[in-house]
Parts: C-alpha cells; sequence; structure tokens
C-alpha cells in the first residue's frame, strides 16, 4: 500500500498544538495527506490550548487514530508514507524515539520512518535544553532524522497566525509540498 502524498502527523503533550493545527490545514491545502496520530496527553493540550476535540480533529482529516492503535496500517513499514512529522514533539517522545522505544502508535511511525529510510522531522518546543535533550537530538540526526525548532521567523511578520503558518510553510518545503520563497531581500527595500 503507498500514500506517496501521505504524511504521518504526530501530536504529543508539548504545548504548541496551534502548529499542529496550521501543518494539518497547510497539508491538506498542498495535495498532502495528513495521518494525524494524537496522544492522550496531545488531546489534552488540544482541547487545553485549542478547545477542539477528537471529533473536531475527525473533521480535518479523515485519517486520525489515538496512540495506542497500533493495528492502525501505518504500524507497518509496507505502508509507504511521504513522512513523519511530530508536531510537537515532547523531551519524552523524542528521548523515546533516540533510544528505539516503539511503545505507542507516534514512536512506531518514527522507528518506521528511520528503519525505512523515510523522512522524519520532530519539531521540538522544550527550552532550555538539557545535555541528555541535545544528545537525544543529536542520535535522531545520526539516524537521519531531522530536529526542527518551533522557532518563529520574525521577519516574516508580526501576527502570531502568519508566523505560525509561516513555519508550517516551510515544513512543507523542507519536504517537497511547497516550492515559493518565503521571503525574498528585495522584500525589505
Amino acid at each position: 500500500m503507498s500514500h506517496s502524498n501521505a504524511v504521518v502527523v504526530g501530536i504529543t503533550g508539548s504545548s504548541g498544538v496551534a502548529y499542529a493545527l496550521d501543518f494539518i490545514d497547510s497539508l491538506a491545502s498542498s495535495g498532502g495527506e495528513p495521518i494525524v496520530v494524537v496522544t492522550r496527553w496531545g488531546m489534552k493540550l488540544l482541547e487545553r490550548e485549542a478547545h477542539i476535540n477528537l471529533d473536531d480533529l475527525k473533521k480535518k482529516t479523515s485519517s486520525v487514530y489515538l496512540e495506542d492503535e497500533l493495528e492502525a496500517p501505518i504500524s507497518s513499514g509496507t505502508v509507504i508514507t511521504r513522512a513523519t512529522v511530530i508536531l510537537p514533539c515532547s523531551m519524552t517522545t523524542l528521548g523515546k524515539i533516540a533510544h528505539g522505544i516503539a511503545d505507542n502508535l507516534v514512536t512506531r511511525s518514527a522507528h518506521i520512518a528511520l528503519k525505512e529510510k523515510r523522512n522524519l522531522v520532530l519539531c521540538i518546543r522544550e527550552t532550555p535544553l538539557s545535555t541528555i535533550n541535545l544528545e537525544n537530538c543529536l542520535k535522531i540526526a545520526q539516524a537521519g532524522g531531522t530536529i526542527m525548532p518551533m522557532t518563529l521567523s520574525y521577519y516574516l511578520s508580526s501576527d502570531l497566525k502568519e508566523l505560525i503558518h509561516a513555519f508550517s510553510l516551510r515544513l512543507l518545503q523542507f519536504l517537497g509540498f511547497y516550492t515559493d520563497p518565503l521571503w525574498s531581500p528585495e522584500e525589505n527595500d
């Protein structure tokens, strides 16, 4: 089974779910197929930060799984997806992935991305980072994954929603879904 434009989007228990929601919408608008996996703590943050529940999330995409649904098709490497993006990625999830622990559907999806040599992008928000966090980031990078901190590009706008959307577009650029430049130096002249 192949979903050449499918992207697994893991939502974990790190704040910043507005990024995930904007990315899911932007991915769908760019011809991608979001397959969302949400952890128990990710669901709590969706409710707390964005005031949406599981039914609301299912309106955004037809493929939504909870972390304990390890029987989901994406739990197998035979289901070909374009990438796995964990947004936001908690330090617990980062640590599990860095050490090969695939105990839920988010970490299993990341494990599959690494072993199948597919794009894996972990969007971390934590600050400051401990030595352990940094070592785990290094392990992921050495294994072929990408660490993409949830950093705002303040030179693009002063509006928070626009800045979050710019992050989504940058992530889409990285995955090959969006090719327009986000910024040109000539714009500031």
